[in-house]
């Protein structure tokens, strides 16, 4: 005799549930729980680029991708506002701190968000 479609339904669910979950974890694993918070807080930061950053601070922006900063790249750092002297300098400051040593400066890149990045000289 069959069984009937409604006592497949739950198990399904089950299932992809789990999958889910396991994805998302895995996911965490893999960028980091700094940088996924980092990333949040870039979309939630609405504020002028120059408010109150510290060239110190890694919490301020995000420094590139997962944290890592490349030379001849456009590094999302979070809001950079190009012309903004403190903007460049920090792009500058990071630029060099990393082993990219000739500094950098903040460029806007197309319209879609994020848009704003510091770009690393080669």
């Amino acid at each position: 005799m069959a069984r009937p479609a409604r006592s497949i339904v739950l198990p399904l669910l089950v299932g992809i549930l789990v999958v889910i979950l396991l994805l998302e974890s895995r996911y965490v694993k893999a960028m980091g729980e700094v940088a996924a918070m980092d990333d949040s807080a870039a979309l939630m930061n609405t504020s002028s680029s120059g408010a109150n950053w510290d060239a110190h601070s890694k919490h301020r922006r995000n420094m590139g991708v997962n944290g890592r900063v490349f030379c001849c790249y456009d590094n999302h750092i979070g809001s950079c506002n190009p012309g903004s002297e403190k903007d460049d300098h920090y792009c500058n400051y990071i630029c060099k701190k990393h082993h990219c040593y000739k500094g950098g400066i903040c460029k806007i890149r197309g319209k879609k968000f994020p848009n704003h990045f510091c770009h690393c000289f080669c």
